[in-house]
């Protein structure tokens, strides 16, 4: 009889003002299934003030904690939500340039990505550093900090807004755009753990890019109750990833841009049918 599969290690990357809090839904699931798992403590997210590098620190971050598993042996599989796949991408970019040059580096492997809602530059692109601009009147910080123009959206509502002062991104809206599909003393808990984020986090370029010529597949999850972001907002990230080679698997949950707090059991089962593939 064969073996059963076991899960791989699990690298949780968060969305920007987000905590390992904003995860505990999900962990919780992962807790019950005794898989093993790290939320990764962004450091762009609480920041006093803006260091003018906090992307790369965040993508360190993600990058020594897949390097910890790996090197233990450990596969394993990175998951990242809305602002997290900056992070996260220039993370896989570092250790697929690592294991170009060394491949034996790392007894276990990096087995699968999973982007949740989830921004993917190009190499050399600082995803945001176009749009932002100090006082600007028609820019509106939507949920996501996806800095969308609302002008140019139709049927687009921006009712979750952010202040930028000091360098610093602060969530100041209802949580209406994020939390709309969660009980309301839920969404308020969830506003209350969000935390002020780097505006470098946004407009630092990445240099690296996620190799493809290590077979590192990968799954795009939209939510499709997601009203923080206009239709069709994930397609130019699948697109991206494509375009650089990636076999994607593009998924729907049903849900909004928090799936990890409005459906954990079922973002857990995407998760483990695709790591199946």
């Amino acid at each position: 009889m064969a073996k059963p599969k076991t899960m791989p290690f699990i690298v949780i990357v968060p969305g920007a003002w987000c905590v390992a809090g904003h995860w505990e839904p999900f962990t919780t699931q992962l807790l019950k299934a005794k898989l093993d798992y790290e939320v990764v403590k962004l450091a762009s997210v609480g920041m006093a003030a803006d260091p003018g590098n906090a992307m790369q620190t965040d993508a360190t971050l993600v990058a020594d904690c897949l390097r910890t598993a790996m090197a233990n042996g450990r596969d394993t599989i990175l998951i990242m939500h809305s602002y997290g796949g900056i992070p996260g991408s220039e993370a896989v970019g570092m250790i697929s340039e690592e294991l170009s040059t060394t491949p034996n580096i790392y007894r276990g492997k990096l087995q699968r990505l999973f982007y949740v809602m989830a921004q993917v530059p190009r190499k050399d692109e600082a995803p945001f550093a176009e749009v932002i601009e100090y006082g600007h009147p028609q820019i509106a910080i939507a949920v996501g900090v996806h800095l969308v123009q609302c002008h140019s959206y139709s049927n687009f509502s921006c009712t979750d807004h952010a202040s930028i002062q000091d360098g610093l991104i602060r969530h100041v809206g209802s949580g209406a755009n994020f939390f709309q599909d969660l009980p309301a003393d839920e969404a308020a808990h969830a506003v209350a753990l969000m935390q002020p984020i780097a505006v470098s986090a946004f407009t630092q370029p990445v240099s690296h890019v996620g190799r493809t010529d290590h077979g590192i597949p990968c799954t795009y999850i939209t939510c499709t109750q997601d009203v923080s972001a206009p239709p069709g907002w994930s397609d130019p990230s699948i697109a991206k990833l494509r375009e650089a080679g990636f076999d994607v698997r593009a998924r729907t949950i049903d849900g909004g841009h928090f799936p990890m707090l409005s459906r954990p059991e079922a973002l857990l089962q995407m998760v483990r049918d695709d790591v199946e593939v």
